[in-house]
């Protein structure tokens, strides 16, 4: 849902604006877009410290974690 308030209508897009967040701060030789995907849907627990980051920058929030955390419990 938070994505899609930001603006993101697919997981597509917001894997792919997280590549990019990623690439110019230089994480990208560790992401995969199934990563996102598989994290969107719930199915990662330990979320890699890059990837937090960039979520927070991309979906103008500070406290992504707790979003996360209850994303995983509706899950």
């Amino acid at each position: 849902q938070l994505r899609l308030s930001k603006g993101f209508k697919t997981q597509q897009q917001m894997a792919d604006a997280i590549q990019e967040f990623l690439v110019k701060h230089g994480h990208a030789q560790s992401y995969t877009r199934t990563a996102y995907t598989m994290l969107e849907n719930g199915l990662v627990k330990n979320v890699p410290e890059y990837i937090v980051e960039a979520l927070q920058y991309l979906l103008d929030t500070h406290n992504i974690i707790e979003v996360l955390d209850s994303a995983h419990m509706v899950s």
